[in-house]
């Protein structure tokens, strides 16, 4: 099978770049075009080579920070590209170099050679890049990529930070607990049947519970791994589906104001520096709506760029979408008004990198006593579900 990229036109987040994998062009084309998009662009992808997997994100900003480094002291793009080539240790990142250098040489534009899906740079990202070709300051288009990338890996960072300990605790548990109803409930099951008491409720559900693990838990663990590799497709592959659980979890109280924090800070924080480089409020808004990953919230910016094409202001059009809070309406009404659009998005950008922040803060010092409560309530039901007929036992053995 072959590997295609090609830039089509969605239903919910307007023109978008996907990957698929097809027997030839014809059958790929087909496949889009069954699927209800309209197709721009279709090209086959070479295949990769081991060292020509994705890069990290980690391996990326430490590449784009260098290279803002060597352009900002006076270098070209071509003798940036020679030095990195001869002084990077990492292999994977010396072949990627060496790899785009060729392509540059070759004459093709430096936004042409950054669509190198190993660089994994979104449109607006690419955007960036070619602002900063206009402009004639890439240095400064390499550095906010870098920032964004390691605000990215920041970001990333703390959310496992958060969710490591609950993770590894509950997996913990839960595989203790099955081990103890698999190879503890029996031996006392045998016990209260030899003395045919009248069992409690709670003890009644262990021996059930049992009863059920020991006969469904290879079906059980085949049936939860199907499902994740399903789940796991049909989001990569069918967009209303994508669509729609990126829009059941934006409503999901826990996560919603996490990803929203986190895609606004993305989206006002390019917004503002395409702006910054000349670029009109309809193309800033597309270009930045472009980077946000959650498809219900790239629609919803989508929705934002028509209200301003139908002649709305941009405060109007955002409030109208209805998903932000008085404070950023308010600050976009004062931007309208003072044309200073670009400082104020900056500033909206900044407002949600301190919001996520605090509130990621907040959900790690949860996070760790609602896992506690979780084991002492399993420990209490694993407690009374055995020690409530030793206790009667206990009893009849007395009396």
């Amino acid at each position: 099978m072959k590997v295609f990229k090609a830039k089509i036109i969605t239903e919910h987040q307007g023109e978008k770049t996907c990957f698929i994998r097809a027997k030839d062009k014809l059958n790929a084309q087909h496949q889009l075009l069954s699927q209800g998009f309209s197709i721009l662009e279709l090209n086959e992808l070479e295949k990769r080579t081991f060292f020509q997997a994705k890069m990290s994100e980690e391996k990326l900003a430490y590449l784009f920070k260098q290279f803002s480094l060597l352009l900002h002291i006076g270098l070209s793009m071509g003798q940036s590209f020679a030095l990195l080539e001869k002084s990077l240790l990492d292999k994977a990142l010396k072949n990627l170099v060496s790899s785009l250098a060729l392509k540059l040489a070759s004459g093709q534009s430096l936004s042409s050679v950054l669509q190198d899906e190993r660089l994994s740079l979104n449109q607006s990202e690419l955007a960036l890049v070619k602002m900063g070709e206009n402009t004639g300051d890439l240095s400064l288009a390499f550095s906010h990529i870098a920032t964004l990338k390691e605000q990215g890996l920041e970001n990333t960072k703390r959310l496992k930070k958060a969710l490591r300990y609950p993770l590894i605790v509950l997996f913990s548990l839960l595989l203790a607990f099955v081990l103890l109803i698999l190879f503890i409930v029996p031996e006392f099951m045998r016990i209260f049947e030899d003395f045919s008491l009248t069992l409690p409720l709670i003890t009644r559900m262990l021996l059930g519970l049992y009863a059920f693990l020991s006969t469904y838990l290879v079906f059980l663990v085949f049936l939860v791994l199907s499902f994740i590799f399903a789940f796991y497709f049909a989001y990569k592959k069918n967009e209303k589906f994508s669509f729609a659980v990126d829009s059941f979890v934006c409503h999901i109280p826990i996560f919603k104001n996490l990803i929203f924090y986190m895609q606004n800070y993305h989206f006002f924080f390019i917004f503002s520096l395409l702006l910054r480089s000349g670029v009109n409020v309809s193309s800033a808004l597309e270009l930045a709506s472009l980077g946000v990953k959650n498809k219900f919230l790239a629609f919803k910016y989508t929705k934002i760029k028509d209200f301003v094409k139908q002649g709305l202001s941009l405060d109007e059009a955002f409030k109208k979408v209805g998903i932000f809070e008085g404070l950023v309406l308010t600050l976009l009404s004062v931007a309208m008004k003072s044309a200073k659009i670009d400082e104020l998005s900056q500033k909206i950008a900044l407002y949600y990198k301190d919001k996520l922040d605090t509130y990621t803060d907040r959900l790690l010092s949860l996070l760790e006593p609602l896992m506690t409560f979780v084991v002492a309530l399993l420990v209490l039901f694993l407690a009374l579900g055995i020690f409530l007929p030793m206790w009667e036992l206990n009893s009849i053995a007395s009396f």
